[in-house]
């Protein structure tokens, strides 16, 4: 099962290209999750069409059970990026269109939430009251709570596949700003479940959070589209695992 057809920015290519092609050349099937780069994964890798199944990901493992109290370090309400912090994720970007975000809503924070080597100026946002950075390993408890009190989260990928952070997202129904890179308008259909943006654009990601941020109607539905699709439409583990058990069956 392959999350990452290719690899991020920053990955050593060569070294990741071997392993790919060993794993593939050893595998009887091959499952892949989005149809945007498995057409490009299959050329590359001389896969035959037998042997490749395209599903997606379902909402990720946590859900309200996991909701205690929450840590998050601010009373004010927030937008949420989460993760590991690496510089495909551009959130040099978002932390620009933030600053601007907040001269027109004082009254939001963003939450920078997640364990990674700052690879931009972190000077520049260090001292700002509606910037809370908390830069180290979540628990899952954490990360539930986090994920529950936040407004929405945003994905400012400067490239990516599908994201495990998008289905995590999901599964609290909270609605996703995220790029137009890889796969991620395949999971955040635009106007229906988030809003889909140019990467590397701080003016498009302002508009964005101020039309979410203004617009609680707009969030409110979209987060009952979600919820619809991924409980109990195509996007439910129940209809992906019955696709992929038949699969397996047939190259078993």
């Amino acid at each position: 099962a392959v999350h990452d057809p290719f690899p991020h920015s920053g990955v050593n290519k060569q070294k990741f290209e071997i392993m790919m092609s060993n794993m593939v050349q050893r595998s009887k099937g091959i499952i892949t999750y989005n149809k945007t780069l498995s057409e490009a994964f299959k050329q590359k890798y001389a896969i035959p069409d037998e042997k490749l199944y395209i599903t997606h990901l379902g909402k990720n493992f946590l859900d309200r059970a996991f909701i205690q109290n929450s840590k998050v370090s601010t009373e004010t309400p927030y937008i949420l990026f989460w993760g590991r912090i690496e510089p495909y994720k551009g959130l040099e970007f978002l932390l620009e269109a933030f600053n601007e975000v907040h001269k027109i809503h004082k009254d939001v924070k963003l939450v920078v939430a997640g364990r990674g080597k700052p690879y931009f100026d972190e000077e520049l946002y260090k001292n700002k009251e509606y910037i809370v950075f908390d830069n180290r390993f979540l628990s899952v408890l954490e990360l539930a709570n986090i994920i529950n009190d936040s407004l929405f989260v945003v994905c400012p990928y400067k490239d990516a596949t599908q994201s495990g952070v998008i289905t995590t997202a999901f599964a609290f129904d909270k609605v996703v700003v995220g790029t137009n890179v890889g796969a991620i308008p395949e999971y955040v259909i635009d106007k229906k479940f988030g809003i889909i943006v140019p990467p590397c654009d701080p003016a498009a990601l302002k508009a964005a959070i101020c039309h979410l941020l203004e617009s609680p109607e707009t969030l409110k539905r979209y987060s009952s589209n979600i919820n619809e699709y991924y409980e109990s439409g195509e996007g439910s583990w129940d209809s992906i695992s019955t696709g992929i058990v038949t699969f397996m069956n047939q190259r078993s």
